[in-house]
């Protein structure tokens, strides 16, 4: 007997990026390989900088983040370039959720959430302790 595995269902979204860094705009982003592109301004002294880039179909699971930070002219490039990347876990839906929360954090990590409603901005987790109890599965990705 052949077992194939099952395809989870792609859920279409609204993508709303919150930019936690003081430093630097954010730019070219992609979420699983999809385009949601714009510029996303730096941290305000209020939280962060959050903007909506409309819409794409994402699947719950590991998904592979990407993007550029922006850089002054005026200075010599970082070592290591412009682009980033990171993996985070984009939760299994609850209800019908419209948007996807991509928090991008100063260190550089990234966590997602999925939401009916605009999602609420989230303060940096690596200001808190962690949850020992939390599932592995929805740890962030560092």
């Amino acid at each position: 007997m052949l077992c194939a595995g099952v395809a989870r269902a792609e859920i279409p979204v609204e993508v709303v990026v919150f930019n936690y860094s003081p430093d630097h705009e954010i730019a070219e982003v992609s979420v699983q390989g999809r385009y949601v592109g714009g510029v996303h301004w730096r941290r305000e002294d209020s939280g962060s900088s959050a903007r909506s880039m409309c819409c794409i179909d994402v699947t719950p699971g590991r998904a592979d983040i990407a993007w550029e930070i922006g850089w002054p002219v005026s200075l010599p490039l970082p070592e290591d370039g412009l682009g980033r990347s990171a993996s985070a876990v984009i939760p299994e839906p609850q209800g019908r959720p419209r948007f996807l929360g991509v928090h991008v954090y100063a260190d550089e990590h990234v966590e997602f959430t999925l939401t009916p409603e605009w999602p609420a901005e989230r303060p940096d987790p690596a200001a808190a302790p962690a949850d020992p109890g939390a599932p592995l599965e929805d740890a962030p990705v560092r």
